[in-house]
């Protein structure tokens, strides 16, 4: 579960993402992201009707997403970041969500170099 810090679920928060941050786009998912100046990085995750139209999968999309993003949040940078997922379903494996979201971070620039 992703501590409330780092939750990104107020509207005008993801809206002034979507519109004023940048884009890098992946296989499975695209991200936006921009500069919070908080104190802890922010993470917003969407999955559209169009990914699955049963929610019980959305919600299991959701939660490998989560699962992903919390192991690399103490190396993310302070921003806020909007993962949105646009394959269908059944297309997905745990392993290659993963993997793409880590290669869109890396391409981003926004994990911090240990």
């Amino acid at each position: 579960m992703l501590k409330r810090s780092n939750r990104l679920h107020l509207k005008r928060d993801i809206s002034s993402v979507r519109r004023l941050g940048k884009v890098k786009r992946g296989e499975l998912f695209n991200i936006w992201y921009i500069k919070n100046g908080k104190q802890a990085p922010r993470i917003g995750i969407v999955v559209s009707k169009k990914v699955s139209s049963k929610a019980v999968e959305r919600n299991k999309l959701t939660r490998w997403v989560r699962a992903s993003v919390l192991n690399y949040i103490p190396d993310l940078a302070l921003v806020d970041i909007l993962v949105v997922a646009f394959r269908p379903f059944p297309h997905y494996s745990h392993e290659e969500s993963e993997k793409d979201l880590l290669s869109l971070f890396k391409n981003a620039g926004l994990i911090k170099e240990k």
